[in-house]
């Protein structure tokens, strides 16, 4: 295919490093990493990821849940795999920058060493210059805002595991064509890590796991027996560190993990379900195969069946790829959850056609004559792939400029850190867009803007203040599951708190001035409540209040 007309004047494997840096530049620039406030937090998941690395940082362990998280049970377990965020607590810890930058910047670079990836796979598979096309194409995805969804979304536990995923395929192929040691040792690491990061998407693994484990027992076994120092060898390389990590999370999986994870794993026929609205969350879409652009989706049907056609040759990555998409589009009507396994995993599409894209874009560049032609044209893939990129990029930057902690809301919960006793109760009064008063390290219930204006209506209707609200505690998605330790083998369920809450049961109640007209009705029940339920002014600056019980 004419492999040696196509030259670089620097050394190809640096390339992608190069790409690397491009990528987490223009990661970290989506949400930023401001050092004054969190906000570059922009959804409910991140707040509840950056307050899981707080509690480590604060209680210096990860096994059970903060007191305002837990509300007040002890002992109650914490249902997050614990790797991701000891990382980023130790990051933060060493370095004295806060969670919220470190967190992002260790998944911003996750998100550029997925490039590396792809050209690892596209390389193993093909050759390195298609290896090179394929990585230059995931810098800046097409469109952005789809395939960076998990990035700014904050799902980046699963986005880090997408990593070992990742990695994890380029070992198997590499492990199929080799059968080096040193590939089985690596396969049992990326399971470890994805049990540590994000174990329900351990499900991805299970096939290609088994048919590592037949591929060693055929080997061991030679003239109707088996060599056993071989297949000691081997497995222990392949499922030894798996399983020790399985040894020592025994019973969390068994008590706390299997409690909240096991729809996924429940088959049978649950009928064909939209996983998600193709327009999420006003115009930002969740990926799917759908939302490629279409110049894409022909060049990888090309390639596939160029695959096809040298299936022999290919066949691990056919495999690979029709594995995955099996998975992410076959199996949802036959598992009762498939959210996690099917669902948020379509998030990998745009990774897995990118070696077969690569590979015929360099089939048609190695068809030229022009040696300098060629050499261009490889650097006018990148440009153009970039500059289609951008207009989506740029909109995605736009949109994700606001803050749902802007730099006087995170003045108000400093206020509260330095001035509210550890085991006060904190009541926000409206105003609340994701969770994150969770920031308060308090125990915390909101009236949301609905309930807010209910509350309003009813204020109108019958001239009388309430003081019995339906609300919701804060962190309840980290206590997901309500389980508690009686003893590292037992654990039992701790009850969710009621939905009613009582004004008088709050210590201190926020309210902020989103506008004129709220700062209005703020003002009224914050005159009520001082004047007949014995609460006092504490704190009033840049439109937020906080008034405390006497």
């Amino acid at each position: 295919m004419g492999d040696k007309a196509l030259k670089f004047n620097i050394k190809p494997e640096y390339i992608p490093l190069i790409f690397l840096i491009i990528a987490t530049i223009a990661a970290i620039n989506i949400n930023k990493i401001p050092l004054t406030h969190p906000g570059n937090i922009k959804a409910a998941d991140p707040f509840y990821h950056a307050i899981a690395v707080e509690s480590i940082k604060d209680t210096e362990q990860w096994n059970y849940l903060p007191y305002y998280i837990s509300l007040g049970q002890e002992k109650a377990a914490n249902l997050v795999p614990p790797l991701f965020y000891f990382n980023a607590a130790i990051l933060s810890l060493f370095s004295s920058l806060p969670a919220w930058v470190t967190l992002y910047l260790m998944i911003c670079i996750a998100q550029g060493l997925s490039i590396i990836l792809s050209y690892l796979i596209t390389k193993e598979v093909f050759n390195e210059k298609a290896a090179i096309i394929a990585s230059s194409l995931s810098v800046i995805p097409l469109s952005a805002s789809v395939w960076l969804y998990p990035l700014y979304i904050g799902l980046w536990p699963q986005l880090s595991g997408y990593l070992f995923i990742q990695l994890f395929m380029w070992l198997f192929i590499r492990y199929f064509k080799k059968r080096e040691l040193w590939s089985l040792i690596f396969l049992g690491i990326c399971i470890s890590s994805l049990l540590l990061l994000h174990s329900m998407d351990l499900g991805l693994l299970l096939i290609p796991c088994i048919f590592i484990g037949i591929d060693i027992l055929k080997r061991s076994y030679v003239k109707k027996k088996f060599k056993l120092k071989q297949l000691f060898k081997e497995s222990i390389a392949f499922a030894g560190i798996p399983a020790f990590m399985l040894l020592i999370l025994l019973p969390r999986i068994l008590f706390v993990w299997s409690s909240v994870g096991g729809k996924q794993y429940k088959f049978g026929f649950f009928g064909f379900r939209e996983l998600f609205q193709r327009s999420y969350l006003g115009g930002l879409p969740h990926p799917d195969f759908f939302l490629l652009p279409t110049v894409l989706v022909i060049i990888f049907t090309i390639g596939v069946l160029q695959q096809l056609i040298n299936f022999k040759k290919y066949k691990l990555l056919i495999f690979s790829q029709i594995y995955y998409f099996a998975i992410i589009y076959l199996l949802p009507p036959f598992v009762q959850d498939p959210f996690y396994l099917s669902g948020r995993t379509r998030a990998l599409q745009y990774f897995m056609i990118l070696p077969t894209i690569g590979y015929i874009l360099y089939f048609g560049l190695s068809k030229l004559k022009s040696k300098k032609i060629e050499n261009f044209a490889i650097l006018g893939i990148f440009l153009l792939a970039i500059s289609f990129a951008l207009p989506s990029y740029n909109n995605l930057v736009d949109r994700m400029q606001g803050e749902h902690i802007p730099i006087h809301e995170w003045e108000a919960y400093q206020w509260i850190h330095a001035n509210t006793p550890k085991e006060s109760k904190v009541l926000f009064f409206g105003s609340v867009f994701q969770t994150e008063f969770i920031y308060t390290k308090r125990i915390t219930a909101i009236l949301n803007m609905q309930q807010y204006q209910d509350t309003i209506n009813k204020v109108a209707t019958t001239n009388i203040t309430p003081t019995i609200f339906e609300g919701s505690w804060g962190g309840n998605t980290l206590r997901w599951g309500n389980k508690y330790e009686v003893t590292p083998f037992k654990y039992e369920t701790y009850e969710e708190p009621n939905s009613t809450i009582h004004l008088t049961d709050f210590d201190y109640v926020v309210f902020q001035d989103i506008t004129p007209q709220i700062a209005q009705i703020n003002r009224f029940f914050i005159y009520q409540f001082i004047n007949n339920h014995n609460f006092s002014g504490a704190y009033e600056k840049n439109g937020y209040l906080i008034i405390k019980r006497n």
